[in-house]
């Protein structure tokens, strides 16, 4: 762009200021006339002397003269001495010069500002470079003490989970082995169980449900299979404090009279087996609930014959995750 204003200011420069011939001067007039006048002179005494030659008898040589005689009439050849050369001098069109000199100073001027304006831009790129620059050390800047803000975060949560987990109050369950022998009125038969607090802190309880039941093998941990109706745990109270001995708790699986030797020959014989399920669901110090589900199967051991009196056996789990887990 600045070359092209240059071009255009030395081409108006060269367009105005060219030479403008002016009118020829007197001088030169008067030195043409004379010229002229001594031309016609001389062709006039050419034409004159032989009529001299004719009237005058004898004359006195004389070479100018005898040069004369010697012209032929055929011969009008002049001969033009020149004395100098005549000046030549140039004007100039003073408003073609103005608005040359005018055009020239605004393309100059154009020049200047182009100048000017190329600078600035540059200047202003390296501002806006450095600026880039500065911005990407603060991204960077930015982004580590984000990183290492969200680090920190990370451990004080984790420290805090830990903790927690080291305080918070967690309620188990711990089944008692079966006794086959009724109580109460000699036909209500009992699974129990025990629940324990363990954690520094308290457990404030929610609800609960608890229920035995018997099953054939098959359906032993079938998630399919009809469940009967949970009652409340007998012993709840609603906080739990830390250090509380385990409470007593039980479920009826059993309270008709009539067919009470029936079903303990098929228990003993591994054709029935006693269920007890139940959860318990409590809030912790943390004002978060807690839920603790419980499933599990009666099962004499294989290793002994069935009409053995003590037949030692244990509770197993089964069903799903859900029957058996804690929040």
């Amino acid at each position: 762009m600045v070359r092209l204003y240059v071009l255009c200011a030395l081409a108006l420069l060269k367009q105005g200021t060219g030479p403008v011939p002016r009118p020829p001067q007197p001088s030169i007039a008067k030195q043409k006339s004379a010229d002229t006048n001594q031309q016609k002179a001389s062709h006039n005494k050419e034409n004159a002397s032989p009529k001299a030659a004719v009237t005058k008898s004898n004359p006195t040589p004389n070479p100018a003269n005898a040069n004369t005689d010697n012209i032929k009439p055929g011969n009008n050849e002049n001969s033009v001495r020149i004395v100098s050369i005549p000046p030549v001098t140039t004007t100039r069109d003073a408003p073609s010069f103005i608005l040359s000199l005018i055009l020239a100073i605004i393309g100059i001027v154009g020049i200047i500002v182009a100048i000017c304006t190329v600078k600035y831009i540059a200047a202003q790129a390296r501002i806006m470079r450095h600026q880039s620059v500065i911005l990407r050390h603060q991204t960077r800047a930015t982004a580590r003490a984000a990183k290492a803000a969200e680090d920190s975060v990370a451990a004080i949560n984790k420290q805090a989970d830990i903790m927690e987990s080291q305080t918070r109050a967690r309620l188990r369950i711990t089944p008692q082995p079966l006794r086959l022998l009724p109580r109460l009125n000699g036909f209500t038969y009992f699974a129990d169980f025990n629940m324990s607090i363990h954690g520094s802190t308290s457990a404030f309880t929610i609800n609960s449900g608890c229920a035995a039941y018997l099953r054939p093998e098959k359906l032993v941990g079938d998630p399919d299979a009809d469940i009967p109706l949970m009652d409340d745990f007998p012993e709840l109270p609603p906080e739990i404090a830390p250090q509380t001995k385990p409470l007593f708790e039980f479920a009826i699986f059993h309270h008709k009279a009539e067919s009470a030797d029936e079903f303990i020959t098929e228990i003993k014989n591994d054709r029935l087996f006693v269920e007890l399920r139940g959860f318990v669901k409590y809030r912790d110090v943390f004002e978060k609930v807690r839920e603790t589900r419980f499933r599990y199967a009666w099962k004499f051991s294989y290793f002994f014959p069935t009409d053995k009196p003590d037949r030692p056996g244990d509770w197993e789990r089964c069903g799903t995750e859900e029957d058996n887990k804690e929040t």
